[in-house]
Formats: C-alpha cells, structure tokens, sequence
C-alpha cells in the first residue's frame, strides 16, 4: 500500500507574517441604561471597559498601557511585550459594544475623535 500523496506537501511553504495585533469585541453589560443613544458620550464606557482590562492584566503586563483618548471606537491594549525580540509590540484593539435599546443587535458607539 503507497502512503496517500498531497500537492500541498510538496509546495513550499510561505511563512506568515508574525501576529502582532488582534481586534475583538466585548459587549458591556448595561442594565441601568447609562451608556446608550441620548446617555452621554462613549467615553465613560471606554473608560469602564479600560479600568476593567487593567485591573485584570496589570499584573501579568506590568508594562501594560491602555489607551482610550483618540480613539473612535476602540480601546488600544499596547502589552509593551514582542513576542519575539526584533518583532513589533503586540498589541489588541478591543471594540466596545451595548446591547441595542431597539433590542435587536448591538449597539456601538462612536467617539468624535
């Protein structure tokens, strides 16, 4: 019996780029009402959702920077960490999002900077 042969084995493989940033989403819990349409800018939700994720990484990234200033939707995570020495730092973009007040999907605000 002959081993099962593949053209992708026989391909030469590119390397991928390092990973040095990721975006992800995390929806706030809301059940005041505080931070939707008419509440106010998305700034105080920014900030909550940056206090969260420094009191949950400080320690681990004692380097940790979290930047909410300029930033329209975002929340720039800088971990101040290369994965690799030469490599860039690595660093994640964290959208925030409410539930929407229609009730139907979310709802993500944005910031005039």
């Amino acid at each position: 019996m002959h081993a099962p042969t593949s053209t992708a084995a026989s391909r030469t493989a590119t390397p991928s780029p390092p990973l040095v940033d990721v975006d992800l989403g995390v929806v706030v819990p809301d059940p005041d009402g505080e931070y939707g349409p008419g509440n106010g800018g998305p700034l105080a939700l920014k900030e909550r959702a940056a206090n969260a994720v420094r009191r949950e990484l400080k320690e681990e990234f004692g380097d940790l920077r979290v930047e909410v200033k300029g930033r329209k939707r975002s929340v720039l995570i800088r971990f101040n960490e290369p994965m690799r020495q030469g490599w860039d730092d690595f660093t994640a973009d964290i959208i925030v999002a409410l539930d929407h007040p229609s009730g139907s999907g979310l709802y993500i605000p944005k910031d005039s900077t």
